[in-house]
């Protein structure tokens, strides 16, 4: 009997899993054909610098 509800236990586990990652709705949406990842205001990660970042070592918000 335990076997049993610890197989059903992981067959739900692993089906939630694979609807979470494979199955639901993006955060993002497609616009004229392409996927963006913005904020409200246009900027993507929100206006930081991603080259500053690895040369500074810290975050530089983007001029």
């Amino acid at each position: 009997m335990k076997k049993i509800i610890a197989i059903s236990v992981t067959v739900l586990i692993a089906g939630f899993a694979g609807w979470y990652f494979f199955l639901r709705k993006p955060h993002f949406e497609a616009t004229n054909g392409f996927l963006v990842n913005v904020d409200k205001k246009g900027l993507i990660i929100e206006g930081y610098d991603p080259v500053a970042y690895f040369k500074n070592e810290k975050a530089v918000k983007g001029s």
